[in-house]
């Protein structure tokens, strides 16, 4: 069975590492007979089942197409600081697709101008699409304007429009091409349960075929290591207890809640000078953050040997996020046995386990965050919860298992 991914990116952000880990998964599976392969838009690894396109004419025209789609979206003045894409520059990738010897073709994350709306809806092969946020079933949005916003469940019209909006409706027009192009009810896989329930209430997608599987993760990468170790190698400090917090542009993406963390590590620096932050994904800003703690910049980190590194040195994660489709960053700090402290929300509930792998806070509250990241780190069971972390991810979040799932839904799909 010949299986081709398509993502934007192969390891640069969280959907582009789920693809490749995927992908790393179905290949390394010995059991399954399947060859799998993934083309991008934009490739950072050396992978060799990884490959985009050779002539530097296309990449040079793949850059300048998003360029010239950035800024047709600022003809859209909304409050919804989420990524918007509205995807509509054909593509020559459309011609390697359907011209491939590939019994599945398998969407992730495709935007950036990588395929356009009317050419997903041109792919002539057996698709399954794995979500990796809500862009498919919304408009241009990526996600929706909170989780107050039903655009997405009603259909998009002008007495809808949310009033703070200005400029041309480009969630609208975006959301009616999809609508005009996207005939065909293929397979979409969801990692968490409250992406699935997102899709079967949306206006678009509610009768497309829904399944729910979750990221897979190289447990023999992300394991627990050693703390001082693992703390000597990024140059942290020893005495000190940490909390770690990242994402990609984990500052400066509001999604993400750094503004609601950074009011509950204000709080605990008040109380204890023994506490200090450090932050993956963002580089320190030029001018000081002051919450009263030092906070470690380390800037973006792309190997996972890195990162499980990283985990380990830590004390506690938080991932205050306002939405997550799933939350690797809570997933990947668990298999290192890292405690987990997040919002009783969206996909991040199907992460943590309250009170057992971690805490999770009534959302929104900076307080409940604050609360959680105590409850963790002066809890005298921390021992038992970090060994219950690492078994969780052991049995929902292996490689084996996961592609094992796909691999049924391949097969069903085939048949």
């Amino acid at each position: 069975m010949l299986v081709l991914h398509i993502s934007t990116s192969d390891i640069e952000g969280g959907a582009a590492r789920a693809s490749f880990r995927l992908n790393q998964a179905l290949n390394n599976n010995k059991k399954l007979n399947i060859k799998s392969s993934i083309r991008v838009l934009n490739m950072r690894s050396d992978d060799k089942t990884v490959f985009t396109a050779k002539s530097k004419i296309e990449k040079y025209k793949s850059k300048l197409k998003n360029i010239v789609s950035i800024k047709i979206q600022r003809l859209q003045k909304s409050t919804n600081n989420t990524l918007h894409s509205s995807s509509i520059f054909s593509s020559k990738i459309l011609d390697e697709i359907n011209s491939s010897k590939a019994d599945i073709v398998h969407l992730h994350w495709v935007q950036g101008e990588m395929l356009s709306i009317e050419d997903i809806g041109k792919i002539n092969k057996k698709i399954i699409w794995t979500f990796h946020d809500a862009w498919p079933f919304c408009g241009s949005e990526h996600y929706p304007n909170g989780l107050e916003d039903k655009r997405y469940i009603e259909g998009y019209s002008k007495n809808n429009r949310n009033p703070c909006y200005s400029g041309i409706d480009l969630d609208k027009r975006t959301w009616e091409r999809k609508r005009k192009y996207w005939k065909r009810k293929n397979m979409i896989v969801c990692p968490s349960k409250w992406l699935k329930s997102c899709v079967k209430s949306s206006k678009l997608m509610s009768k497309w075929p829904v399944y729910l599987i979750p990221h897979a993760l190289p447990l023999n990468i992300y394991k627990p290591m050693s703390r001082e170790f693992s703390r000597e190698i990024f140059n942290l400090p020893k005495d000190k207890i940490l909390i770690l917090f990242g994402a990609l542009n984990a500052t400066s993406d509001k999604r993400k809640g750094w503004s609601l963390l950074t009011k509950a590590l204000e709080k605990i620096s008040k109380e204890n000078a023994s506490y200090e932050a450090v932050v993956f994904g963002s580089s320190a800003p030029v001018q000081p953050l002051k919450i009263g703690m030092p906070i470690n910049y380390l800037g973006r980190i792309y190997d996972d040997q890195s990162l499980a590194l990283l985990y380990s040195a830590a004390d506690v994660m938080v991932v205050p996020s306002y939405m997550e489709s799933f939350g690797q960053t809570a997933s990947e700090a668990q298999s290192c046995g890292l405690p987990v402290v997040a919002f009783n929300s969206t996909g991040l509930k199907d992460v943590v386990l309250h009170k057992k792998t971690g805490y999770l806070a009534k959302p929104y509250y900076w307080e409940d965050i604050y609360k959680g990241i105590k409850w963790v780190l002066l809890n005298n069971d921390i021992q038992n919860i970090r060994k219950k972390s690492r078994l969780r991810s052991e049995e929902l979040w292996s490689p084996d298992l996961v592609s094992g799932r796909y691999y049924k839904l391949y097969k069903k799909l085939l048949t």
